[in-house]
């Protein structure tokens, strides 16, 4: 059964691994399209992916170059 992990969760791994000179974070899922379906919406959409959501997030980190989504 597909599982998101929550924002905050997949966040603050980008940060710590960021802070240890990883310079790429590689996103990797079944259907990375889909994530956050799963999740309680922040505003309105439930049942909505929220993978630009994630993806704007992980823009932020300090110290990383690439955020890299595979199977899309």
């Amino acid at each position: 059964r597909f599982q998101s992990r929550t924002l905050e969760s997949v966040l603050a791994e980008g940060k710590q691994l960021a802070s240890i000179g990883v310079r790429e974070i590689n996103l990797v899922a079944q259907d990375s399209t889909a994530w956050g379906k799963d999740l309680a919406p922040i505003a309105t959409g439930a049942g909505r992916p929220r993978i630009a959501e994630l993806m704007r997030a992980l823009d932020g980190v300090d110290g990383r170059d690439w955020v890299r989504l595979l199977y899309i």
